[in-house]
């Protein structure tokens, strides 16, 4: 069934919206109380989204009446290498996913999710890859019916190696945290 939410890039003068869509997903979070800080937590800047708008690393999914922003995509591009070299030299990472509270479970985030599945193949990237936590049932169980698989520790690039421990650090529990990977053929 076709989505009822169309994507297109960001316009810069959305980056403030953005930040605003991810406090608004947050609060799904008060529904577990194991992860219930992270719906008052703070989320990146205006200036953090407005690097990814600039960079053509932002799409937003858009309400179908009024074409407004509610949710978004933020991605990252990696050149990943692995030690047995079966990583992709040709990596789109998602670093965000967003969908504002009132929109969640109504199709938007599958929108945002096949928009960047066909972008990566349309670009030539070989794999897209993302952090979440594991068994949150919106996260990792989401993301495997998608074609997502979790990376054991000896598959992981240099790069989500450090992006799981930036999020330790940051104050997630580490077994709580996962990086997933996607092909694109």
């Amino acid at each position: 069934m076709p989505s009822i939410f169309s994507v297109r890039p960001t316009h810069p003068a959305e980056a403030p919206l953005l930040t605003e869509i991810e406090r608004s997903a947050a609060q799904i979070f008060l529904t577990d109380t194991e992860y219930a800080w992270i719906a008052t937590s703070e989320v990146p800047s205006v200036e953090v989204h407005q690097e990814f708008i600039a960079n053509h690393a932002s799409w937003v999914a858009v309400e179908p009446d009024t074409a407004q922003p509610i949710g978004f995509i933020n991605v990252q591009y990696f050149d990943n290498k692995c030690a047995d070299n079966k990583c992709s030299a040709n990596n789109l990472h998602i670093c965000e996913l967003s969908v504002a509270q009132k929109w969640q479970g109504k199709g938007a985030g599958g929108a945002l999710m096949a928009f960047i599945i066909a972008y990566a193949k349309q670009h030539g990237m070989a794999t897209i890859s993302l952090t979440t936590f594991r068994y949150v049932v919106w996260n990792a169980p989401y993301y495997q019916r998608l074609g997502f698989v979790i990376l054991d520790e000896h598959q992981l690039p240099p790069t989500l190696t450090a992006i799981l421990q930036r999020e330790a650090a940051a104050g997630f529990t580490p077994h709580s945290r996962c990086a997933m990977q996607r092909l694109c053929e």
